[in-house]
Order: structure tokens, then C-alpha cells, then sequence
């Protein structure tokens, strides 16, 4: 039975038995090699295992046995923009609205590819001829959106960010489009708002703990900063932007010693950002490591010699660590 194998494929991949469900796919398609379901399934579950050769493949069977289906020419199109080859995405998203012109998934996928290639205009104009089908599709919105804050419009993405948030209020990329603009726009305490919701909606989310804790930092609320940033840490040691953050407040509030464990633990991470050196000589300088401050000033001028008041402190901190140094 083609269709008890197709099940048990399901099932399979479901299990992440993926040899397994690659087996039954293909007794399915030897009992039926027309059997659409079962070409969907395998070309699927080539995508999952990176095999994208091998699912191009599929989904050219799949468009030979059923030359009217879009979703089919739509996947060809997510393969191969992501193999860069741009021509050839394009060409299969444009199919895919020939086989049918309501097709939505074509309509973005090809507008999003038009984006990226800079041609704005008309990737506006399928984004208006799909939302005329579909007026509160979020996906639709939330790309318009993004044209319209290319486009330096950021009124009018906004109000399309949030439209796609009124249609899917559960959904975390239209709640961060609307926090991220906010935040950009100076808008600080709506987007401490903003991010508070995408955090209550992603809890898992690095992305959004951190920045939501750095609205946090633009409202002076450094202390509820602090929490979100060491959580940051917590989940994701290597986070570089969050030990940065994390360091600089706890220097500002006075906690020097964590705030050197913060920033030397930045510089270990991602050791060419100027700035995490200049923040680690002042922490150093404030605790009385004079040398050390002076070595981490000197590591920030090799990365950015055009640091002219960076010159200027290194020159002072190095005075006075030369006059700690023992007469001859």
C-alpha cells in the first residue's frame, strides 16, 4: 500500500528516523512512481538533511507529474535563493504565480528576492497585488513593512508591522520589527514596551532578552538591565554584545570587580572591538591596575589608531604608571 508507506514515513520523520522514512518513501514511489505525496514527502526530507541536490531533483519530478502545482516551483524558488543563484529563484517564484495567481507564498518569497536585489519598487508592487487578495495576511504585512523602512519610511512600517501584529498577535517577528523600530526611531520607553511583549511571547530568545534589556538601559533602568543581560549570559556564554553591556553598566554602577570579569570575558570572546578594551582600562584604572589599563589602552589603539582622546588617556594612565615604576 503506497498510502500505509507515506504514513509511516510520516511517522519516521516524526521520530527522526530519517533512513527510515527515506526507505518507505522510495517502496511508495516504487509501487507508484506518479505518486505526488510521496515526492513531496522525499523532497521535504532531503531539504531537512541538506541535501538540496538531491530535493531539486524531487521537486522537478514532482512539477513533470503535476505541472499546475505552485507550492512545488515556490520550494525550487527557497532552494535556489538559497544557493544565491538569483536568476533561477526568481524564475521559479514567477512560475509558481503562473500556475496560480493567488499563490501568496510566491507573491512574498519573490518580493523578499526583489528586496535583495534593490528593486524596491517592484517588489511594492506584487507586495499591493497580494494584499489585495490577501489585505491582512501578516506575513504580507510584515514584508511591506520591511520595504517601506528601506524605503526610510518609518512611519509607514510601523503602522504595517503593526497590522501584521493585530493578524497574528502571537507571532515574534512582527513584534520585533515593531520593538526594533521603536527602538531606532528614539522611541525608547514604547519600545521597552515593545520588546517586553516580544520576550513574554519568545522566552527562549536571547535576541530578544537582550534587547530588551538595552531599552531597559535607554529608560534608566539599569538594575532591571543588569537581570535581563546576566540572563542573557546564563543562556548563551559567548553572547559578546551582552558581556559588553553587562561590564559597561556594572562599571557605572561601581561593581568594578564583576564588571572585569564581564569585559575580560568580551575581549576572550571577540578580541578586535576597540571598544571593550577601552572599557576594560577604565575598570582597570578605577580598581588602580594602572598597567594593565595602559596594556588594554595600547590593544584598543593597535586595533583603531584614529583614537584621538583614546591617545590622549593612554598618555596620562601611562604617566602614571611609569611614576609606580622602582628607581634604578
Amino acid at each position: 500500500s503506497k498510502q500505509a508507506e507515506s504514513v509511516l514515513a510520516a511517522i519516521a520523520m516524526r521520530e527522526k528516523n530519517f533512513d527510515g522514512a527515506e526507505q518507505r518513501l522510495r517502496r511508495a514511489i516504487a509501487i507508484d512512481p506518479a505518486f505526488v505525496q510521496a515526492h513531496a514527502q522525499l523532497a521535504r526530507l532531503f531539504e531537512k538533511r541538506g541535501r538540496d541536490d538531491a530535493a531539486l531533483s524531487e521537486y522537478r519530478k514532482l512539477v513533470e507529474i503535476a505541472p499546475l502545482s505552485p507550492a512545488e516551483f515556490d520550494n525550487m524558488g527557497n532552494l535556489y535563493r538559497k544557493r544565491g543563484d538569483t536568476a533561477k529563484a526568481i524564475e521559479a517564484y514567477r512560475e509558481a504565480l503562473r500556475c496560480d495567481a493567488q499563490y501568496i507564498g510566491a507573491y512574498n518569497n519573490l518580493g523578499l528576492i526583489l528586496q535583495e536585489e534593490g528593486r524596491l519598487d517592484e517588489a511594492r508592487a506584487l507586495y499591493q497585488k497580494a494584499l489585495a487578495i490577501r489585505p491582512e495576511n501578516p506575513i504580507l504585512r510584515n514584508s511591506m513593512g520591511t520595504l517601506l523602512a528601506l524605503k526610510g519610511d518609518p512611519a509607514g512600517a510601523l503602522a504595517q508591522f503593526r497590522r501584521a501584529a493585530d493578524a497574528n498577535p502571537d507571532w515574534p517577528v512582527a513584534r520585533s520589527n515593531i520593538a526594533e523600530l521603536l527602538y531606532e526611531t528614539g522611541r525608547y520607553a514604547e519600545a521597552k514596551e515593545a520588546f517586553e511583549r516580544w520576550v513574554k511571547l519568545d522566552p527562549e530568545s536571547t535576541e530578544a532578552r537582550l534587547e530588551y534589556a538595552l531599552s531597559l538601559l535607554m529608560v534608566k533602568r539599569d538594575d532591571d538591565a543588569i537581570v535581563q543581560f546576566e540572563e542573557v549570559v546564563k543562556r548563551d556564554p559567548q553572547e559578546v554584545r551582552a558581556r559588553i553591556a553587562l561590564g559597561e553598566t556594572l562599571m557605572r554602577k561601581g561593581d568594578l570587580e564583576k564588571a572585569q570579569v564581564h569585559l575580560e570575558a568580551a575581549a576572550r570572546i571577540e578580541g578586535k572591538i576597540p571598544r571593550v578594551y577601552n572599557s576594560l582600562a577604565e575598570v582597570y584604572f578605577k580598581r588602580g591596575l594602572t598597567r594593565e589599563a595602559a596594556g588594554a589602552y595600547r590593544k584598543s589603539l593597535a586595533l583603531d589608531p584614529k583614537q584621538p582622546e583614546i591617545c590622549a588617556r593612554l598618555a596620562e594612565v601611562a604617566g602614571g604608571a611609569a611614576s609606580l615604576r622602582p628607581k634604578e
